[in-house]
């Protein structure tokens, strides 16, 4: 079975979510895939949280918060006033989200 980065990080924010669902703080993923398959992937792995699918608008909407690259996973923390206080390409650890999280609950 091939676990990939997108995998990882689903775990590692719907066990963030978990947490702190209860204090204002809500997750939404983005899938670029068709809505079919993300269901699958959203019940093989057990998500909680929220994942809008998107296919090639994701890309374009994840472009537009600042993924020049293409990068795949991205995370945006945007707080409860809509301004983006955090981004990152690739990975980030529970740790990392939490520290990012926490100012802003």
């Amino acid at each position: 079975m091939i676990i990939s980065k997108c995998s990882i990080l689903h775990f590692q924010v719907d066990w963030v979510y978990k947490q702190y669902k209860d204090k204002d703080f809500i997750v939404i993923g983005v899938g670029t895939d068709d809505q079919d398959r993300i269901a699958q992937f959203v019940k093989k792995l057990g998500l909680d949280s929220h994942i809008l699918v998107g296919a090639q608008t994701a890309m374009q909407v994840s472009y537009q918060y600042g993924n020049h690259s293409g990068a795949l996973p991205y995370s945006i923390l945007i707080d409860k006033h809509g301004i983006i206080r955090y981004r990152a390409a690739g990975l980030i650890s529970k740790q990392k989200l939490i520290n990012q999280i926490e100012p802003l609950l």
